[in-house]
């Protein structure tokens, strides 16, 4: 069994106490907007979403179902509740129960006014309550309620805008400030109408019950907690109680509301002693766990009533006279995060878009292709005098990307364009995104690139030199430079586009500058009349695993990028699948380049980048699609498996093409 908790912020406490009640190879799966929220750290799978208003939100919720083989969702927050329960038949089209309340009850309960009205209905004590500011005011006038008083929002949660009032130059300035705060709030989008509540202020003792109904709405039991301190709106310490008047009237809200599940009602006392239903939250609330260390295994229950099994009344019935205090401690954030279950955002950008010209327009192919509503912007130092931002949907100028303020400038244009996925295109931003992963993962924006321990080591040619060994992979031998070996090869060990590379024939081609340059490293020449250069495209996926390999010979290259070249399905496919079909952290296109020897199957690697390469076309035009796997994995969602399904021997010979700017000014 399979169980989603969705919006689980701060609620690590519940996702254990499932946890603890499930059998070996059941899951707790998590989703959150931010994937350091401490409950999807104790969770089995953990998975970034947007707020909960955003048009896609509930789709996207669906798709983790269906990929994860949800049987039950929960929901911890308020404010998702509505949905929801208005999306409930959609969920259970797909096998999953939702745990929550019908339409009716949800609004019933998260309308504060509305739940005052129907407490009363049935014969209970509400506070008295006001949704207009004439109508408290004349009450006060006639005597009906007397300062000190409440205000708060009337569809209200976490205590957001709840304040005290002790007389009337206090409501005459409160009233107005609180509206325009509201509105500032998340709360803002729920609240329409008089969405303000002046409400009698009572003083005595403060219980918290949880109501427990079966799956079906019907009464089961009722755990009485007495609150013996608050804090952020949550109960702090507690104590369970028996008293048979608040036990019968918890047990005759679960009667008459038919809830599902736990209902969290907190109640409270008139000076004369009178109990008052204040609020009903439809979910587990915050002193849930007051319940559940008393004896309350509402988890299990839950549990056994989805799998039609029959729940003893005993395991819902708390010890009396147990008293608990929460306490704060630190949750470690598992930082080898993986890649959110797909972007937040629907549109691309092409960082440092330069002149990839053809990979910005083989992403708008594809998307076109696909039938998707999704734009491919590109962003440059300066987009006047780049091509492939005169191809895109639209092009912004942006700082250097080892400039200060690179990053929050990038992430503003993210929110601002709903850009989802960056492809980066050039090797110094590499390290700069990969450092700052987590800002934009918690902003809902995915970069498709390795992590930063990978990149550190595809940057350093030292340390790939180390991990092809490691791999089983043979490298070029490494000299010494204080005892050359002719002929040898230098280059530098942080270099890019083969600028500063040296062919090293005899001493006399040994110059002091390059002698002289501490970055170049030695290594022995590989001949290219005995060994044939490769470049090879290799995509992973989410799951860090191998999809496709295209090793590409490079004909003819020119400054560092391939203008003559075919793709070649030979020995060198297996010889990479075996060796580097895992890599933790590695996803989307990374080129290796290597060396290989017909005669015998020698293969000598030499270098990996981690990005598209300037010879992805080609790739491309031999139906490896890399860009369309992208786009499955990180737009729609899609898992996607290992394919050999391209073309061997196709040709790419390449040419310079002109892109013309009317009316251009600088």
């Amino acid at each position: 069994m399979n169980i989603l908790f969705t919006c689980a912020g701060r609620r690590t406490y519940l996702l254990k106490y499932f946890k603890e009640n499930m059998l070996v190879g059941d899951k707790v799966v998590a989703t959150d907007m931010q994937l350091t929220a401490p409950a999807l750290q104790v969770a089995d799978v953990r998975l970034q979403v947007p707020s909960v208003y955003d048009p896609g939100y509930v789709d996207i919720t669906l798709d983790i179902c269906k990929e994860h083989k949800i049987d039950a969702l929960i929901s911890l927050n308020d404010l998702e509740l509505p949905m929801l329960a208005e999306n409930k038949s959609r969920f259970e089209a797909i096998g999953v129960k939702v745990i929550l309340s019908d339409p009716q009850v949800i609004e019933l309960c998260f309308d504060k006014y509305k739940t005052a009205l129907w407490v009363e209905s049935i014969g209970l004590n509400a506070p008295k309550t006001y949704i207009r500011m004439e109508d408290a005011k004349k009450a006060i006038k006639n005597g009906d309620i007397s300062f000190p008083l409440m205000i708060k929002p009337r569809w209200g949660s976490g205590s957001i805008g709840v304040f005290a009032i002790e007389d009337m130059e206090q409501l005459d300035a409160f009233y107005p400030v609180l509206f325009k705060t509201i509105k500032k709030t998340i709360l803002s989008k729920v609240s329409v109408g008089d969405f303000l509540m002046i409400q009698e202020r009572l003083t005595g003792n403060e219980f918290g019950l949880d109501v427990i109904n079966d799956l079906e709405g019907n009464y089961v039991a009722v755990s009485v907690k007495q609150k013996m301190g608050m804090r952020a709106g949550e109960t702090d310490k507690a104590l369970t109680v028996d008293i048979p008047e608040v036990r019968e009237i918890g047990a005759m809200i679960g009667r008459n509301l038919h809830h599902i599940g736990n209902l969290d009602v907190d109640i409270m006392q008139r000076a004369n002693g009178e109990y008052c239903v204040l609020e009903l939250n439809p979910r587990f609330g915050g002193g849930f766990p007051f319940s559940y260390e008393a004896g309350v295994n509402l988890p299990l229950a839950i549990i056994k009533w989805l799998r039609g099994e029959s729940v003893s009344a005993g395991i819902l019935q708390p010890e009396y006279g147990r008293m608990f205090a929460k306490n704060d401690y630190l949750m470690e954030i598992n930082n080898k995060r993986k890649i959110p279950h797909r972007a937040i955002k629907k549109n691309i950008l092409i960082s440092s878009a330069g002149q990839r010209v053809r990979l910005l327009q083989i992403f708008q192919d594809t998307i076109k292709q696909l039938g998707l509503d999704v734009k491919v912007y590109a962003s440059d130092m300066n987009p006047l005098l780049s091509p492939a931002c005169h191809v895109a949907d639209d092009c912004f100028a942006v700082l250097g990307c080892n400039e200060e303020k690179y990053i929050d400038e990038l992430l503003n244009l993210c929110t601002e364009k709903e850009i989802g996925l960056i492809i980066p295109t050039i090797d110094p931003e590499l390290m700069v995104f990969a450092s700052n992963r987590e800002r934009f993962m918690d902003a809902g924006v995915v970069f498709v690139e390795p992590d930063l321990d990978f990149i550190k080591i595809c940057r350093d040619k030292r340390l790939t030199s180390t991990y092809f060994q490691q791999k089983c992979i043979s490298v070029p031998k490494l000299i010494d430079r204080n005892h050359p070996e002719f002929p040898m090869f230098a280059k530098p060990y942080d270099g890019s586009r083969s600028v500063n590379t040296h062919v090293i024939m005899s001493q006399d081609d040994l110059t002091k500058d390059i002698t002289n340059d501490p970055k170049l490293i030695y290594m022995e020449y590989i001949s290219r009349q005995e060994y044939r250069e490769f470049t090879v495209d290799m995509y992973y996926g989410r799951d860090f695993r191998v999809k496709c390999i295209v090793p590409r010979e490079r004909l003819k290259v020119r400054e560092g990028e391939v203008s003559k070249g075919i793709t070649r399905k030979n020995c060198i496919v297996n010889f990479l699948k075996e060796r580097m079909g895992y890599i933790e952290g590695v996803r989307g296109c990374i080129c290796l380049q290597l060396f290989y020897r017909e005669s015998d199957n020698d293969i000598k690697a030499i270098e990996i980048n981690p990005r598209f390469g300037g010879g992805f076309p080609l790739t491309y035009y031999a139906h490896a699609n890399f860009t369309e796997h992208i786009i499955r994995e990180y737009l729609l969602g899609e898992s996607i498996g290992y394919s050999e399904d391209w073309l061997d021997r196709t040709m790419m010979l390449r040419y310079d093409d002109d892109i013309i700017v009317n009316d251009f000014d600088m």
